[in-house]
């Protein structure tokens, strides 16, 4: 899988810490869940001081974690429902590229 590469520009030092842009206080802090993710997605990551980079690292796994363990709860839900809950043909035809499919 790939990603289309975001355009990152090299913040000089002579640029001065106008550019720079800070961590929102308590994001550390903050649970993993939606609102840290909703923190996370507003950060303009060029902007960061390469302290900040280092902190929000480390903040980001704990967020990728917790998505992770969310998943694989679906995955064990999915594992262990019963199969008379789906109705096998609406889904077998509802999936695209299979016979039966719109």
């Amino acid at each position: 899988m790939s990603y289309p590469l975001a355009r990152v520009e090299r913040m000089d030092d002579t640029s001065g810490p106008a550019g720079r842009i800070v961590l929102p206080a308590g994001i550390e802090d903050l649970p993993a869940g939606p609102q840290l993710a909703a923190a996370l997605a507003g950060l303009d990551l060029a902007r960061l001081s390469s302290h900040d980079l280092y902190v929000l690292l480390a903040v980001q796994s704990r967020q990728v974690n917790h998505e992770q363990a969310r998943l694989l709860a679906v995955l064990l839900e999915a594992a262990r429902s019963r199969p008379d809950t789906l109705d096998r043909q609406s889904w077998i035809s509802s999936r695209p590229g299979r016979p039966g499919s719109s």
